[in-house]
């Protein structure tokens, strides 16, 4: 059952992770905030197919990444029916400082640490032991390297 269970996570991340880079990819490109809510949408259908499998901890981290996005959406959807103004001014602000945290870009301040994307990487990969995992294989590789100059 614990292989199966690793088994799962590795794929959750795995897919995680893929959306998440092809949709930050997509914002980027674009600029545009209206492809936010889909982008959302397809990170919860990633998490939720896998919702036996993956823990509290790890929903607790990938929510904010979520939210984000979604507050993205809806301040673009108020946006457009809001006339010039400070009203409009005060929502383009909102949704830009938001934007800019998933994006882990400066704009008058710091990242919001909880909605970066490359905080919710590092922790699917510490989940997965990538960082031990990737220290093993240096050990063997390094093992096996002097015992064959031992030998030689």
């Amino acid at each position: 059952m614990a292989n199966v269970a690793f088994d799962k996570h590795v794929q959750f991340s795995e897919q995680y992770i893929s959306r998440m880079q092809q949709g930050l990819t997509e914002l980027f490109q674009t600029g545009s905030a209206g492809g936010s809510l889909k982008f959302c949408s397809d990170l919860i259908d990633v998490r939720l197919s896998f919702r036996a499998w993956i823990t509290e901890d790890v929903e607790a981290k990938v929510m904010p990444f979520e939210d984000a996005l979604r507050k993205i959406g809806a301040r673009n959807i108020v946006l457009e029916a809001l006339p010039p103004g400070e009203e409009r001014t005060r929502v383009v602000d909102e949704m830009y400082q938001v934007f800019s945290g998933v994006l882990e870009l400066k704009r008058e301040g710091q990242v919001d640490e909880e909605i970066a994307p490359r905080k919710i990487m590092s922790h699917l990969q510490e989940l997965l032991g990538v960082q031990q995992l990737s220290r093993l294989r240096r050990a063997v590789v390094q093992a096996a390297i002097d015992a064959l100059e031992s030998k030689a």
